[in-house]
């Protein structure tokens, strides 16, 4: 695409960001490019599951681990984006996963207010892999661009929900005991 072809298609999607669905706004954010668009799916269905396997928050079937299996065993190594741009996006992928499993430690005091809040921060940091993605895709101008958009979309949770699920959590581990 021609850099005024780019600008004017950047111009339109910028009056209708609003109107457009996550996945729309992916595309757009990671300028027309669907490996890009379907790694990061696969990689945001993949740590849901994990999620939900250990946090016990959400009822896990079957057939939604047997399918994140294949997408990660399967469908992400042959994934063109991902095996393009594979060494700039597995440190950011692995620091993800250490906040993650960091802040599912943190959370494990219920008392410490601050090991929360901070805990509440990192475990989304697995959404730093989509910000990449844009840098990648279009470079760091437009990735500061759609950044913004792209974390609010990222990040759907907030800090009530956060608390809420928390306790869902707490009173399923303590039921199970």
């Amino acid at each position: 695409m021609n850099t005024s072809t780019h600008q004017d298609a950047t111009a339109e999607a910028e009056r209708d960001i609003g109107a457009m669905t996550d996945r729309e706004f992916m595309l757009y954010a990671f300028t027309g490019n669907q490996a890009a668009v379907d790694f990061v799916l696969i990689v945001a269905r993949v740590a849901d599951v994990w999620d939900n396997l250990i946090d016990k928050d959400a009822p896990v079937s079957d057939k939604d681990i047997n399918d994140a299996f294949w997408q990660l065993a399967v469908d992400l190594p042959r994934n063109v984006f991902y095996r393009a741009h594979m060494d700039e996006i597995l440190p950011v992928m692995e620091t993800g996963i250490l906040n993650w499993m960091t802040a599912n430690a943190l959370e494990c005091d219920s008392t410490n207010v601050r090991a929360i809040e901070i805990a509440h921060v990192i475990r989304y940091g697995i959404a730093d892999v989509a910000l990449l993605t844009a840098a990648l895709c279009g470079g760091r101008e437009w990735a500061e661009q759609v950044g913004p958009e792209l974390r609010m979309r990222s990040q759907h949770g907030d800090w009530t929900e956060y608390i809420g699920s928390l306790r869902a959590k707490r009173e399923v581990n303590h039921a199970a005991q």
